[in-house]
């Protein structure tokens, strides 16, 4: 009798122990864009009502482990509207595709230094434009493309044609001396100055743009705009001013995608200037006199010179770009063209630019190398001095 008990005990033992491990197996998926099927990256997979969580690696895979026959998985990543998916028994792998969510990304903003934090818990004031907001009417100096879309910046673009600087503050001027705020592309600080010429007759510059008017709006993802000295302290007294980051496209994992895009302006002066034709040019006995309070009489034969002289302005602007790659490495290439023809007879500005970036993983996703290069050339005649 003992015995029989002694078997019983242990037949019931294993049959325990083989009930309780049956009951845990692992879910493999993958997880991909729904709009360009591409995987996504960093994607947080997690068993609802449970604590079990993981994320999906480069190729937007991932392998969790379920209790019970049936589970519900909640797929969730920043830009994407959440999803939950039912495994039941016997399914072993699922393919999820999450759609992108605008309302999410204006939760998680870029502060300085590429930190993530949610909108939020920020105790300042920040605002994010996306590239396609910039590019809806182009410009040869992005920046122009930010006027009436941030609040508290106010945009001083030049009187010197395409391709001018621009003249920056937010929330008003702060010092004597330079109220510019700090830029930063692609994590790399810089200082936007703009070049000037000889003085001209009445006290002008010839405006010879800034480091901002080379770059190709096409190529840009999002502008982020850090308002005052607390939200870019970490950038130390050269953010004093605030910051903008600005942040260029780079490629992504999938098929190759090619993007032409192309826009035309046509310029006219709006309101020309008012001139008397009462009084001859001062007398001067160098002949160099730039007054006009000479000898009173008729000369309105210089009208038609003054009406023939603007022209109707042309501007062209042409970018083809091509980005792609694996879950390894990424790539993006483009390729801009900029012409234009002022309203100054003569006045000719033609750019290209060239950009190219590319990011690889290496070491199973331990280190990665995010690289970027551009190059533009500009070449300008005649372009017009500031009054």
């Amino acid at each position: 009798m003992d015995k029989l008990k002694i078997l019983l005990t242990c037949f019931l033992s294993v049959s325990f122990f083989t009930f309780s491990f049956a009951q845990n197996r692992n879910i493999t998926g993958i997880v991909a864009n729904a709009s360009d099927k591409s995987p996504l990256v960093g994607a947080t997979v997690s068993v609802k009502g449970t604590n079990n969580a993981t994320t999906t690696s480069v190729d937007g895979t991932f392998s969790i482990s379920i209790q019970g026959n049936d589970a519900t998985l909640v797929i969730s990543s920043v830009g994407f509207a959440s999803k939950e998916v039912r495994v039941s028994a016997g399914q072993n792998s699922v393919s999820v595709e999450l759609q992108s969510s605008e309302q999410e990304l204006s939760e998680v903003v870029v502060t300085a230094l590429g930190v993530q934090r949610k909108a939020k818990s920020l105790t300042y004031s920040t605002q994010v434009i996306k590239g396609d907001d910039i590019t809806k009417v182009k410009d040869a100096n992005l920046m122009n493309g930010l006027i009436g879309k941030v609040s508290g910046l106010q945009i001083n673009r030049s009187s010197s044609g395409i391709g001018g600087s621009v003249n920056i503050t937010l929330r008003g001027l702060k010092s004597l001396r330079n109220n510019q705020p700090l830029y930063i592309i692609d994590g790399l600080p810089i200082t936007n100055t703009g070049g000037s010429g000889p003085t001209g007759p009445f006290g002008g510059n010839t405006d010879r743009g800034d480091i901002l008017s080379t770059l190709n709006p096409d190529d840009i993802q999002s502008i982020n705009v850090l308002k005052g000295a607390s939200a870019s302290a970490l950038y130390g007294s050269e953010g004093a001013n605030g910051a903008i980051m600005i942040t260029t496209k780079k490629g992504a994992a999938g098929s190759t995608k090619i993007d032409i895009s192309s826009s035309a302006m046509f310029d006219n002066p709006l309101d020309m200037p008012k001139l008397q034709y009462s009084y001859a040019q001062t007398p001067s006995s160098k002949g160099d006199a730039e007054e006009s309070w000479g000898p009173k009489g008729n000369y309105g034969d210089l009208k038609s010179k003054i009406d023939g002289f603007f022209r109707t302005g042309t501007t062209f602007i042409n970018t083809v770009s091509m980005s792609g790659g694996t879950a390894k490495s990424q790539s993006y290439f483009s390729y801009a063209n900029t012409s234009n023809n002022g309203i100054m007879p003569t006045n000719t500005f033609k750019q290209h630019t060239i950009s190219f970036r590319n990011s690889t993983h290496f070491f199973n996703d331990k280190l990665v190398f995010d690289g970027s290069l551009m190059y533009s050339k500009q070449n300008i005649h005649n372009r017009p001095a500031s009054g």
